[in-house]
């Protein structure tokens, strides 16, 4: 009988890696200080995607975010903080993914259908609700950057609490 390697999995540990790489090329582009925080995230987010530590997941999506919060600071578009912000959501998402399908089913199953059908889903539901904000943003915001901001948040915050929550085991 083989033996169940319990790491994450293959494609949402590449699409979470990737995520985090977009969000460091977003904001990496306005201030040094967002390129190391997010070149720090895609160093915890790559660690956790082959050790299966789900902390490594999370600082590695806050150095991301954190990234995007320092390119805001130092005057990043807001479709670019946007997009940064999303990159560090889907990769925190991705990760967790990757960490729960490799406790769960092992690293050997075949879980790509269902992999690529979650990564599609989240980053749809990502990208409707960055792309909800900033229509707000154009519409509503009227030169007023920190009501964009607090828009900005509350849409992370959303896109979080819908993507983590938690389904009923089924037995």
């Amino acid at each position: 009988m083989n033996r169940i390697t319990r790491k994450p999995t293959i494609v949402s540990s590449v699409a979470a890696v990737a995520a985090a790489a977009t969000g460091l090329l977003l904001s990496g582009l306005y201030s040094s200080l967002a390129l190391v925080a997010a070149a720090g995230g895609l160093i915890f987010l790559g660690v956790a995607a082959v050790t299966g530590v789900r902390p490594l997941v999370t600082v590695g999506a806050l150095g991301v975010f954190a990234a995007a919060v320092a390119a805001g600071v130092r005057g990043a578009p807001p479709i670019i903080l946007l997009g940064a912000v999303l990159a560090a959501v889907l990769a925190y998402d991705f990760g967790g993914t990757a960490v729960d399908l490799g406790e769960e089913l092992g690293r050997e199953a075949d879980t790509r259908r269902l992999e690529v059908l979650r990564l599609a889903t989240s980053s749809l539901a990502g990208f409707g609700a960055a792309t909800a904000s900033y229509l707000v943003y154009l519409v509503g915001a009227g030169g007023q950057p920190l009501s964009a901001v607090v828009l900005l948040l509350i849409t992370v915050f959303v896109l979080f609490v819908a993507l983590r929550r938690e389904q009923p085991v089924q037995r």
